[in-house]
């Protein structure tokens, strides 16, 4: 009888151990199921940041080349007046409208290409955020239910199958 109380004791000992165990476990898989969470969120938050750079940025490139346009047409009419041409000439009126038509092709590539940016910095910020939360979902997933998986335990002890 004495030997059975024994072993009973040693055999809820290990249980106890192996239980004390798991917690730690499941409690390190849900520290990094925050983490990757969290570096999710930063990543979110950086590439939102990171857009609104690349779209101040664009803005600034716009108005660079707005003001170069108006200095240059400034030159352009100064130049073409001291030849003794008017705006009223074609050839005058042509080079006014090319000048325009530059200005505004540098201004919607300038566009274009925040938007190409924009749309790439999201797309990659979105992949990983994917990658991150399943990452946390993968430690979650990971831990055992600290009450369910002791249970079978116990009852094996006592004789279940």
């Amino acid at each position: 009888m004495g030997g059975t109380i024994v072993s009973a004791g040693l055999a809820a000992a290990a249980i106890g151990q192996q239980h004390e165990k798991e917690k730690q476990q499941n409690a390190y898989y849900r520290r990094l199921a925050q983490a990757a969470d969290e570096q999710a969120n930063e990543v979110a938050v950086q590439t939102e940041k990171r857009n609104q750079y690349l779209l101040s940025s664009a803005a600034e490139k716009a108005h660079a080349v707005y003001q170069n346009y108006q200095q240059h047409l400034g030159a352009q009419k100064a130049s073409l007046a001291s030849a003794g041409l008017n705006a009223h000439s074609v050839t005058v009126q042509n080079l006014l409208k090319n000048s325009r038509l530059q200005a505004l092709l540098n201004t919607r590539q300038i566009a274009q290409d925040m938007q190409e940016q924009i749309q790439d910095n999201t797309e990659q910020g979105a992949l990983r955020v994917r990658k991150l939360r399943e990452s946390a979902r993968n430690y979650r997933s990971s831990q055992g239910s600290d009450y369910y998986s002791l249970l079978p335990k116990i009852v094996s002890f006592f004789g279940g199958k």
